[in-house]
């Protein structure tokens, strides 16, 4: 969901990413992208006086830790990674002219996630403090 002015259009692009704890993008892994750059998000009114006219939702992010899963579901599917990012395209600034790209990077959103293991096992390791054998 974004709150735009409602002059940008009937819609617009964003862009989400599932990023490791410094921020990068986790790799790609298995048949589920780790990133969607063609979220559309659409104008809720056409009306300039309704409230909802600068008001754009997109349609429904599935975020996954299960790579294999087959699961129906109208929408996108992104593999989670330590933090979910959702900004708006750059693209968009062809139309908002007084913005800057650094202006919609800038004006992301970042959510904690619980990361995916990117690991081909049953009983992959711990991530933290894994045994060594010893001991």
């Amino acid at each position: 969901m974004a709150f735009l002015p409602g002059g940008a259009g009937s819609s617009v692009k964003g862009e989400v990413w599932s990023v490791n704890n410094e921020g990068e993008p986790i790799i790609p892994f298995s048949r589920v992208s780790p990133y969607i750059d063609d979220l559309v998000l659409t104008r809720q009114s056409d009306d300039p006086e309704d409230e909802k006219f600068n008001i754009y939702l997109s349609e429904p992010i599935l975020v996954t830790v299960k790579p294999d899963e087959d699961r129906q579901m109208a929408g996108k599917k992104i593999l989670s990674g330590d933090w979910i990012r959702a900004n708006l395209s750059a693209d968009l600034t062809q139309v908002l002219s007084y913005l800057k790209s650094k202006d919609f990077l800038a004006a992301s959103d970042k959510k904690k996630s619980i990361r995916t293991e990117l690991i081909d096992s049953d009983k992959p390791n711990p991530v933290n403090n894994p045994s060594t054998g010893c001991g």
